[in-house]
């Protein structure tokens, strides 16, 4: 398919147009997730940070919209979406390169694609508007370098409530103007599971890793998942072979069908749960289309 977005899972029975209305914020006002609300954080029982504009949304995202958004530009690059890069991660060689394949190009990229970013202070490359906006921003906030204003109302524009960076010293650092843009719901982090695309998307990278795996059975169960701490993108703590996956927050054993006492899952633990080749099988399975 030459164009992606002419797909007919963007048709109004399936997930809804894949681009959203610019006259109604960027929102989807057509199909089965018209008018999808996005949860307030004041009725969330998950936290209790949110957007300027009081949304289950990153601090830092300025998106006013009550309901999901979607756009096809980010930093004013269109975003494209390659779908024969799915059957390229599938015939990486090694674990490792399944995994620098399939992230960025794939999974990351097709975030973007779905939300796009709008309001940038200028016009970038598509990876420069993610570096900038997906990680540049977010580490800033983190050190308290870009402050976000909370509390705007209804009656406020994205412009009123953009963040501003810190007049302290240590954050005389200005990147590309602004310190933020205006995100879709399906780029940024915090909100991107609002979007119903969310978790068939997931299920088919896992499905991707899948037929990578029954490629490589003969290096079953951990297909060379690396054992020690290494560089970008597998160096921080949690991301080892024998690390507890997200250590802040642990998934317990129980998940993976495990017996009492529980424990925290590690990526060792989750591998060889869900091994396709494994004798008593894998926890879920792919029925062909």
């Amino acid at each position: 398919m030459k164009d992606p977005r002419k797909s007919i899972m963007w048709s109004d029975d399936w997930f809804g147009p894949s681009e959203g209305d610019t006259n109604h914020g960027n929102g989807i006002v057509q199909g089965r997730y018209a008018d999808w609300k996005i949860v307030q954080v004041p009725n969330s029982t998950v936290t209790n940070r949110s957007s300027p504009f009081g949304y289950l949304r990153s601090p830092w995202n300025n998106n006013k919209s009550p309901h999901l958004t979607r756009h096809r530009f980010s930093c004013g690059s269109q975003t494209t979406f390659e779908p024969r890069v799915w059957d390229v991660c599938a015939n990486m060689p090694t674990y490792l390169a399944w995994y620098s394949c399939i992230d960025p190009t794939v999974h990351t990229w097709a975030h973007s694609f779905l939300g796009g970013i709008w309001n940038s202070a200028r016009n970038t490359s598509r990876i420069e508007c993610y570096v900038k906006n997906s990680v540049w921003v977010p580490n800033q906030y983190k050190g308290r370098c870009v402050l976000c204003p909370r509390g705007c109302t209804d009656e406020m524009t994205e412009k009123e409530c953009e963040c501003s960076i810190s007049k302290e010293n240590r954050c005389t650092l200005d990147h590309a103007g602004a310190p933020s843009s205006t995100y879709g719901d399906f780029a940024d982090a915090w909100t991107s599971p609002n979007d119903p695309i969310f978790f068939p998307h997931h299920a088919n990278v896992d499905r991707n890793l899948m037929l990578w795996q029954k490629k490589h059975h003969s290096k079953s169960p951990t297909y060379g998942f690396p054992a020690m701490h290494g560089p970008f993108p597998l160096g921080g703590l949690g991301h080892a072979l024998h690390d507890v996956i997200a250590p802040c927050s642990p998934f317990p054993s129980r998940l993976i069908g495990a017996s009492k006492p529980d424990f925290n899952i590690t990526n060792d633990d989750l591998l060889k749960a869900t091994d396709p080749l494994q004798p008593h099988g894998p926890l879920y399975t792919y029925l062909p289309a």
